[in-house]
């Protein structure tokens, strides 16, 4: 009996996300892991290994932005920290998947010191940005 309420709880609850992501209206994308960024002369390369679209809805127009942030890694919840670049990506075509990409922007200043980094796949509504997703770069980068 535990056993049935376990995975009928399980069932449950993972209907329950699908059913808020299809209702939010939210594309579901999924940036590999795999991906890097680098600032040279003031001009930011990011390279994303594989960007996937998980839903059967298009995605809108998509960004690929750098965040640099003192004291701890972003966790995906508060603020990412500090703009350094920022790229428009494009829209990704549902259940699309796009490999290799390599997009350049320019960077911005940032104050000196060790931050953590993130790379930010990230969607527009008006003048806001939203987190589509994200990688978190465990070591420190100095600014």
């Amino acid at each position: 009996m535990k056993v049935f309420l376990f995975l009928f709880t399980r069932v449950c609850a993972i209907t329950a996300a699908f059913i808020a992501i299809k209702a939010a209206g939210q594309p579901t994308v999924k940036l590999e892991h795999d991906s890097s960024w680098a600032v040279a002369q003031r001009q930011c390369t990011i390279r994303v290994f594989q960007l996937a679209n998980l839903s059967a809805e298009d995605t809108g127009p998509l960004f690929l932005s750098i965040y640099a942030r003192a004291g701890a890694a972003f966790d995906g919840g508060n603020s990412p920290g500090i703009l350094v670049a920022r790229t428009p990506l494009g829209s990704l075509a549902g259940h699309a998947i796009a490999n290799n990409i390599v997009v350049t922007a320019k960077a911005r200043s940032v104050p000196p010191g060790e931050r953590f980094s993130a790379l930010l796949v990230e969607t527009q509504n008006g003048k806001k940005f939203n987190v589509a997703d994200y990688v978190v770069y465990t070591s420190t980068y100095t600014f």
